[in-house]
């Protein structure tokens, strides 16, 4: 590893989309830092995809530290950055900007109202080593891709749940009618598929209509998982009337999902897919644009060092 940039740490500002506030948060930030920080760089990510390719860039020329001034999505492509090069990795840390922020919520006691308090935080490098997810997909066509996750995979109805929760969040602007819209919604969406997934000695074949495989909190659907004990949370929920759909999106936006009548919960090392139906699936919240095959993930206990926000 170089040490050219050993103590240098980077700051990914990532905007919300839709947002009109992007520009005076950049600027707070900026501000705060240059008071704050003398070895750094601020750098907006302009495009998706942008934000694993700066990470991997300063990962490569050996930041000590990154920060992700963004949601789950960015710290997805954060990590996924990170994990593509061997060097040492840098840690990694986050500023919450999102509209779910699931992962940086298991670390806080409260979201963030002074931004230079939580940067003198951050510079107090109070860490502990997380896991990192791991994920081999396969689409209908065969290709393969490996990808890396902080969070959570959804598949089916699951990876919906977030990704129109997040886009009526973004218009309406209050999670409480943001969520409530989105479960009307997804009564009307409610599709149920085939999945058959191993787990070390067990082989399950089931109709489901939500699968969620966690590292962490999963967005309230693995919510006994923590991301430093080497295991995977799997919760699925098979063929539910459209009634009891609406009970059980109550319950996960309430924070009782475990209660749900049709939830089956494994706890293992790894598990692996050999059928999802063409469900949608999505990895920490982004939604993975063509359609997959087979999934086989698995877990790195304790990979790098997060610092606590």
């Amino acid at each position: 590893m170089s040490t050219i940039n050993s103590q240098k740490w980077g700051f990914i500002f990532c905007p919300k989309k839709g947002s009109h506030k992007n520009r005076h948060l950049k600027k707070k930030i900026q501000q705060i830092l240059q008071e704050e920080l003398t070895n750094y760089e601020f750098i907006e990510s302009q495009e998706q995809g942008s934000i694993k390719h700066i990470t991997k860039r300063m990962t490569q020329e050996g930041y000590s530290t990154v920060i992700i001034i963004g949601g789950d999505a960015a710290l997805n492509e954060a990590i996924n950055g990170i994990m593509e090069v061997s060097v040492s990795h840098p840690i990694l840390g986050v500023i919450p900007n999102g509209y779910g922020n699931d992962f940086a919520k298991f670390f806080m006691e409260k979201e963030i109202s002074d931004y230079r308090q939580t940067i003198r935080t951050l510079k107090q490098q109070r860490t502990r080593k997380i896991d990192v997810g791991t994920c081999l997909l396969t689409d209908v066509f065969g290709k393969e891709e490996h990808l890396y996750f902080l969070d959570c995979i959804n598949i089916g109805l699951a990876a919906s749940i977030t990704n129109i929760k997040r886009t009526t969040l973004r218009f309406l602007g209050r999670k409480t009618l943001s969520s409530l819209l989105s479960a009307m919604l997804l009564i009307f969406k409610r599709k149920i598929f085939k999945i058959a997934f191993h787990l070390p000695g067990e082989k399950f074949e089931k109709n489901a209509m939500t699968v969620c495989i966690g590292s962490a909190t999963g967005y309230g659907q693995t919510p006994s998982a923590v991301p430093y004990n080497g295991l995977l949370d799997i919760s699925v929920i098979s063929d539910t009337p459209s009634l009891q759909i609406a009970h059980g999106l109550w319950l996960l936006f309430t924070g009782r999902f475990l209660k749900h009548k049709n939830l089956d919960v494994w706890r293992t090392k790894e598990v692996e897919f050999s059928e999802i139906g063409r469900a949608t699936v999505s990895i920490d919240g982004h939604v993975i644009p063509h359609k997959e095959k087979t999934l086989k993930v698995g877990i790195l206990k304790e990979e790098i060092e997060f610092i606590l926000p």
